[in-house]
């Protein structure tokens, strides 16, 4: 398999996060989880990885049925009371406080043309700024 380029666009990047497992684009094999295979096979971090193929930082590097499986994992802790949101208030001051990425070119183009078309359905482009 020849080696895919960086993506271009939000679809590509769905498409390609869509399967239930995620391809490798280094080398072309499919895994539940990613990462592992990065740092032993190609000696490089998930976010490396992320740069090199142009994918949104928050692309989860694991196929579809791993990420439903540890949601549905989740979701029953939950419900257990074992997982509790006690710690949402320091995150989020954590958060707050965070170095934060730049997003993707095709990102920023697609908020673009939403904002264009909620400016044409709303009526936004006549109003005028005093």
């Amino acid at each position: 398999m020849e080696p895919r380029g960086p993506f271009t666009s939000f679809l590509d990047v769905y498409e390609y996060l869509s399967s239930d497992l995620i391809e490798c684009l280094e080398c072309g094999r499919r895994f539940h989880l990613l990462n592992p295979h990065l740092r032993k096979a190609h000696g490089m971090t998930c976010d490396e990885y992320r740069e090199l193929y142009n994918l949104p930082v928050t692309a989860p590097l694991a196929g579809r049925l791993f990420r439903q499986k540890q949601s549905d994992k989740m979701r029953y802790l939950i419900s257990i009371g074992v997982v509790t949101h006690d710690h949402l208030a320091s995150a989020s001051l954590k958060s707050k406080s965070a170095i934060h990425r730049k997003r993707r070119d095709y990102d920023l183009a697609e908020q673009a043309q939403r904002l264009i078309s909620y400016r044409r359905k709303y009526g936004w482009d006549k109003v005028k700024n005093k």
